[in-house]
């Protein structure tokens, strides 16, 4: 057996007492949004590994970036001497996270908080450097990299590339994002009828006058992944189950938008339009609009997420004296477009109670109306092989 002398040992506390010291991942750990000066605590923690012993080891932490030991204390926050009595033999076989604090050692230099603040941690062990260096980061909610500040989707993960946002992919899709329409009251004064946002400020079933415009406000947005175009918004419809859009019927359709507007994902666009309602619609393919009916609010074609408004049409009393309406006028209304001789069909109506108050043949929808606005005031439920609806009786 080989005997370890004394300049063996010697010669081994030299290598160890120069080598240069292993460490890394030098962290500020002192709470970063409240203030500190002289003599407050400061901690901070670094990974380190190596045998040294019973030795010291001196760690500065200084303010800003450091590249070499400054010859003055001018930014110096934190020293510490580690195991300067020698008490404690600090050897390493892999890498220990030592948690490290000290008092604010400058009462020279001080911070109202430490976000965004750079640090250098010198660490020398017999003569020899290290230097590390830690910057405070900025908040950053979703903790997708991207600070708070730079963040515009703090709440949602998304690249710096896309300035935090999250890329989207897919089709464009749109949605109706507001409907609001104006009108005359029975006083003919111009106000807001319908507010899709404020639905409990408005009556649940719209009242029109003939012969009069109704404004529209829609505004639409695109949720869907890429830019995309609005083609259209789709409009009048009275059998809320079945939506058959067609561009040669402009009774059953709003407005098609011949230029189209662009949108990016996210984006909103608000269309502002005009529609007047006249005394008689000239076709069959949507003659219910006389009385009652529904408007469907959508941009393409899948409309079964549509906002839909419900109305009634009424005659505005001129010189004190209803304008008659009687199937004869509606029918040959009917007529002028070149349809065959109308088929009697029956219809059922039923008041909101489930009650049923009418049971009557009729060769038309105008005829259907004819018979229910001859019941008191309320809204009535028509069931026929047409479908069903509801009409309003003022």
């Amino acid at each position: 057996m080989k005997k370890i002398t004394f300049v063996t040992v010697l010669l081994l506390c030299q290598y160890a007492f120069s080598q240069l010291p292993d460490v890394r991942n030098f962290v500020v750990t002192a709470n970063p949004n409240q203030s500190y000066g002289f003599q407050d605590r400061f901690d901070y923690e670094f990974d380190i590994r190596g045998n040294y012993g019973f030795n010291e080891i001196k760690l500065w932490v200084y303010l800003g970036t450091k590249t070499s030991k400054p010859s003055q204390n001018t930014d110096l926050v934190s020293y510490v001497r580690w195991n300067r009595e020698g008490d404690d033999n600090l050897n390493f076989p892999s890498y220990f996270t030592k948690a490290m604090w000290s008092y604010w050692w400058s009462s020279a230099i001080s911070r109202s908080d430490l976000i965004g603040e750079s640090f250098t941690l010198l660490v020398q062990y017999g003569g020899n450097d290290r230097f590390l260096y830690y910057t405070i980061p900025e908040p950053d909610a979703d903790n997708d990299g991207v600070p708070d500040s730079q963040d515009q989707c703090p709440n949602e993960v998304g690249p710096l590339s896309n300035n935090g946002c999250p890329v989207q992919q897919g089709p464009p899709e749109f949605e109706i994002e507001q409907v609001i329409i104006k009108g005359k009251d029975d006083n003919k004064n111009k106000k807001t009828l319908f507010d899709s946002k404020d639905r409990l400020s408005y009556p649940s079933v719209i009242k029109f006058y003939r012969e009069e415009e109704i404004e529209f406000k829609v505004k639409v947005k695109n949720i869907g992944g890429s830019r995309g175009r609005v083609t259209a918004i789709h409009g009048y419809n009275n059998n809320p189950n079945a939506f058959d859009p067609d561009p040669f019927w402009g009774d059953c359709e709003f407005r098609r938008l011949d230029d189209g507007t662009n949108l990016d994902p996210g984006d909103t666009a608000t269309f502002d339009y005009t529609y007047f309602i006249p005394a008689f619609y000239n076709g069959a393919f949507c003659p219910e609009v006389v009385s009652s009916g529904y408007f469907w609010f959508f941009p393409d074609e899948r409309y079964i997420n549509a906002e839909v408004v419900s109305f009634v049409m009424n005659n505005r009393p001129k010189f004190g004296i209803e304008p008659p309406i009687g199937p004869f006028a509606l029918r040959a209304n009917l007529n002028d477009v070149g349809l065959s001789p109308l088929e009697a069909y029956n219809i059922e109506v039923f008041d909101l109670s489930g009650q049923k108050v009418l049971s009557k043949t009729v060769t038309s929808p105008y005829e259907e109306n004819s018979e229910v606005y001859q019941l008191n005031s309320g809204i009535y439920i028509i069931k026929s092989e047409k479908g069903t609806r509801k009409v309003y009786v003022n």
